[in-house]
């Protein structure tokens, strides 16, 4: 099994300093005699963006439509979305303890509730919230509106608070409970909440009066997180340990359900009273069409704890969870993962845009970013937490490849509807697709080499956009085992370099049939070279190597460069005008077609591992930890 450290040794390495990696605006010495403590900074072009806002963990999900819906969950965080996930914005909701319910009755009127007894409400859809007074500061962990005025509240010590002015005002409402309540549903003259050792209790609504809660026999001991009331008669509630139960009979008597999963279900949604799904830890799903008689473990590539669900349509249903936001479009075997920001973002690898407006990220764990806006907002879509892309390239807004590799081998994931879903070709035998070039939608190449085994390294090309894949043949007498391909260029279907370990550079003029040795003599890695036609070329390395070709590749110069860091990417954008990045924030420019360079400062550690430039001013870099950093002045 290989390690998921899916980039060469040298980058590894600066992922640890990426660790430990400083603002933009970095203090970068200080002088011993100066107790002021301030040195001088960094002042840099180039800026780091926010490429997600889908927010932190998230405790709680609410979709009115399968299109707009809430979420939110620690450290106050509230999103919303108004197109089925594709786009989230944070609302600022008027606190910043956790929140562990959100509820709304329509497109306007919301409530969320959480930790210290926090009541939070909304008139506007979210826009803006106001803090209610509770009247507690223990912990509440559910809420759930019948009307736009009446709506209840649970948590801890059996607490149970009732509004009747739209959560304005609050009154306790006091139960056979005294231990903690999870999770509270009604529907229209029954109202349940479960809680910890089994504990359940019930309200009743005679004519138009609410009655008192009372408690009632329950089938298990075990700790009931959620429960749902599908109709007057009919309910469930999940718990630890897997456990469901399930009333017929408004919550007087309960049975419990046999399931595959042992573990802490959080969350539970029914569509009907037919189709529901149960989340929990460890990733776990499962679903039911039955009624809950019989239950299966949905297939889903997802090990973080999971809190909540809303099957909102049988076309639609959300979970959210730490570090996630999953949809399902009905088939519960088919999940898109939207992002969910950590600590630690995870790594982009590679960048490239289509035109001024549309470009796209890949990076570690399927990472997949969008934005059709020039970068003011990216959309997420992760497409498995066990591909590790390196490289991404897009020959129209439709039809893209990103290249990379999985536990046991070598991919090239192609998609033909611009990102929204991808289509994995794997390549057993190569460790890694170092990276992928296409010159149309049907003619493209891609080099592999080793990683963490020993694979041999070839160059595939495809003449179908992908579908299939041919290794290309490599020199008489040239043993694959002992080479490593990292960089590719083709400027037609016919011509192109690769270039590779210990400065190895070759060209072909019949689309791979042949090849021409045109390397330099060096122990040099080189990671990318790029051509300007047949003459023009450059090729980055290790130890800040530049060579500079105007032959083709037949003969090569070392360009003395300001840095001496590892470079891997190189944007070219015309005959003058170059950028290359590499380890430790490095990014260097030149204004004169490569003859001289110049350090554009970044103030980072980070390993910088793909740019793209728009035009002489606007450009991005991507690299390590989620590292995306934009300049609006060529980075000078």
């Amino acid at each position: 099994m290989k390690s998921k450290d899916k980039l060469s040794q040298s980058v590894i390495s600066y992922l640890l300093v990426a660790a430990l990696a400083l603002p933009v605006a970095l203090i970068t010495g200080c002088d011993d005699d100066d107790d002021s403590g301030t040195g001088p900074v960094v002042v840099s072009s180039w800026r780091q963006q926010d490429p997600v806002t889908e927010g932190n963990k998230l405790r709680s999900v609410d979709f009115l439509t399968a299109t707009t819906g809430w979420a939110a969950g620690e450290n106050g965080v509230v999103l919303h979305t108004s197109d089925g996930g594709d786009s989230w914005t944070r609302q600022d909701p008027a606190t910043a303890n956790n929140l562990f319910s959100v509820e709304f009755y329509d497109g306007n009127m919301g409530w969320a509730v959480g930790a210290s007894g926090t009541i939070i409400r909304t008139i506007d859809g979210g826009q803006t919230w106001n803090a209610a007074p509770s009247g507690t500061l223990f912990d509440l962990h559910d809420v759930e509106f019948i009307s736009p005025t009446r709506g209840w509240t649970c948590g801890q010590v059996g607490l149970m608070l009732q509004t009747i002015d739209g959560g304005i005002s609050w009154s306790q409402v006091f139960s056979a409970a005294t231990v903690n309540l999870w999770g509270l549903s009604f529907a229209d003259s029954i109202g349940v909440a479960v809680g910890a050792n089994g504990t359940i209790v019930r309200v009743v609504k005679v004519d138009t009066v609410w009655g008192t809660w009372s408690q009632v026999n329950s089938p298990t001991t075990q700790t009931l997180r959620r429960v749902q009331m599908i109709d007057n008669l009919t309910g469930f509630a999940v718990g630890a340990n897997g456990v469901v139960i399930k009333t017929t009979d408004a919550g007087e008597s309960w049975s419990v359900l046999t399931t595959p999963t042992t573990v802490l279900l959080r969350g539970m949604s029914f569509v009907n009273s037919s189709a529901g799904l149960a989340v929990g830890d460890e990733g776990t799903v499962i679903v039911t069409i039955d009624g809950g008689q019989n239950w299966s473990v949905a297939s889903l590539d997802e090990t973080n704890r999971l809190w909540d669900v809303d099957w909102v349509t049988t076309q639609a249903g959300w979970v959210v969870g730490e570090f996630t936001i999953l949809f399902t479009p009905g088939n519960v075997n088919t999940w898109q993962h939207y992002y969910s920001q950590t600590a630690a973002l995870p790594t982009f690898t590679g960048i490239h845009f289509i035109n001024d407006t549309l470009g796209i990220v890949a990076g570690w764990n399927g990472t997949v970013l969008k934005t059709t806006n020039g970068g003011e907002t990216w959309r997420y879509r992760r497409q498995s937490n066990n591909t590790w892309f390196s490289d991404v390239f897009f020959a129209s807004a439709d039809t893209g490849w990103a290249c990379g590799g999985t536990t046991t081998a070598g991919i090239i994931s192609r998609t033909t509807n611009g990102g929204a879903t991808w289509t994995p070709t794997s390549f057993p035998n190569q460790d890694w697709i170092h990276a992928v070039d296409f010159v149309d939608n049907l003619h493209g190449f891609a080099v592999g080499g080793p990683f963490n085994s020993e694979t041999p390294a070839a160059i595939f090309g495809t003449t179908d956009g992908g579908t299939t894949w041919n290794a290309l043949t490599l020199p008489s007498g040239v043993n694959a085992d002992t080479l490593d391909f990292r960089g590719l260029d083709f400027i037609d279907q016919n011509t192109g370099w690769v270039c590779g370990d210990r400065g190895l550079v070759w060209s072909t003029t019949d689309g791979g049939a042949s090849w021409t040795n045109v390397s330099y003599d060096t122990v040099n890695t080189l990671f990318d070279v790029v051509f300007l036609g047949t003459g023009s070329g450059l090729a980055v390395g290790e130890g800040g190597l530049v060579l500079k070709t105007g032959d083709g590749g037949a003969t090569w110069t070392v360009v003395s460069t300001p840095t001496s860091n590892e470079l891997r990417r190189i944007k070219m954008l015309d005959a003058s005008n170059i950028w290359v990045v590499g380890g430790n924030g490095t990014v260097i420019a030149s204004a004169n077609g490569g003859n001289s360079w110049s350090a554009q400062p970044t103030g980072l550690g980070a390993a910088l591992l793909g740019v793209e430039m728009l035009n002489t001013n606007v450009g991005w870099i991507v690299g390590s930890e989620g590292t995306l950093l934009k300049t609006t002045s060529g980075g000078r």
